[in-house]
This record gives structure tokens, C-alpha cells and sequence, in this order.
């Protein structure tokens, strides 16, 4: 049962992380993502949607500090690899950051981002 529960905290937390641009509801994310992470510590995808969530909030340490924990972990995950390219490309990171978009296209699934990922991608 627990690994439902935090599925479900995590993926509702993510789309709030990801669709909205109101910071109430990126407090209510932090909050869900959270309860998430006391369920599954060392889920990638809990690491993920806190990483993105710090990202989209201004934490550039705070993405670092998920998104390369939730890379280890998953190295080949798409939307993880498109997260951390984000961070990278913020940062200066250029080259790391296409890397990273290529792992994330490479996958050939659906992803949330892939065209921003494919856009990206076109630009460095």
C-alpha cells in the first residue's frame, strides 16, 4: 500500500511542480513531495520531482542536490536527464547539458517536457 501512497503524493506533487506557475501551489508540492520522500527515501522520482520543484522555485542547490542523487540512481530515466539538462544549461554547462538531453531524446518514450527537451536541444 505504502508504494501507492507515495506515487500518488509524488505524482500529484510533480504536476503541481510542473504545470503551475502559483507559488501556493508549489508550497503545497514541497509538502506533498515530502510525505513522498518519508515513504520512498531513495525513490529517483521523488528525488526528481523535489529537484524540479527547487529548479522551477530559484534553488539551483537544492535541484543539484536531487537531480544528481535521482541520476544515480537512474541514470537512463528521460525526464530526469531533461531536469538536470535544464539545471545544467542554467548553469553554464553547455555541453554536460546536451549530453543530457540526448540520454533524455535517446529513450524514444513520451515524457513530460519532451518537446521543451527537443527545443532545447535545437538551441545549444
Amino acid at each position: 500500500q505504502h508504494a501507492n501512497v507515495w506515487q500518488l503524493l509524488n505524482n500529484l506533487a510533480f504536476l503541481l511542480a510542473a504545470e503551475s506557475d502559483d507559488k501556493a501551489d508549489w508550497n503545497r508540492a514541497s509538502e506533498l513531495a515530502e510525505r513522498a520522500r518519508v515513504l520512498a527515501p531513495s525513490e529517483p522520482a521523488v528525488l526528481d520531482t523535489l529537484g524540479w520543484l527547487s529548479y522551477r522555485r530559484g534553488d539551483l542547490a537544492g535541484a543539484k542536490l536531487n537531480l544528481d542523487k535521482a541520476i544515480k540512481l537512474s541514470p537512463r530515466d528521460a525526464e530526469i536527464n531533461y531536469h538536470l539538462a535544464c539545471l545544467l544549461k542554467r548553469d553554464g554547462q553547455t555541453k554536460s547539458a546536451k549530453a543530457h538531453l540526448k540520454t533524455a531524446l535517446a529513450s524514444g518514450r513520451s515524457f513530460h517536457g519532451r518537446k521543451q527537451a527537443e527545443s532545447l536541444l535545437k538551441q545549444i
